[in-house]
């Protein structure tokens, strides 16, 4: 099999971002399923930020990201335990906001109406 090519850079500046991300998102998705399944979490996040480009890490040093609580489990010699850390999801999730901010502000109004209502 040939060496799988990761995905190009993104287009930033794409007159229709919100669908060049969400194409952008899968192709890279695709990729870490099949060339990165048996690397760390910081590689993960390393090559993410590679292929984002200059002007996407640029972005991303923009952005608050919420680390993710992540359950250590126990072994046979310690406990269970949890830790926070940026995921590779925590930051493809603040470019989704980035990237859709209409989607994500009609699913924040979703979710306040249902607030309300409870």
């Amino acid at each position: 099999m040939e060496q799988l090519k990761p995905p190009t850079t993104p287009d930033f500046e794409a007159s229709d971002l919100p669908q060049m991300w969400k194409r952008w998102k899968e192709e890279f998705m695709l990729y870490m399923g099949l060339s990165m399944n048996n690397q760390s979490t910081e590689i993960k996040k390393k090559m993410l930020l590679y292929l984002l480009g200059p002007k996407g890490r640029e972005i991303y040093e923009t952005f608050e990201i919420v680390p993710e609580t992540i359950v250590v489990p126990a072994t046979s010699t310690t406990e269970e335990t949890t830790t926070s850390e940026i995921t590779v999801s925590c930051i493809l999730d603040a470019f989704d906001k980035h990237c859709d901010p209409e989607k994500m502000k009609l699913s924040n109004d979703i979710n306040f109406s249902r607030e309300i209502k409870k």
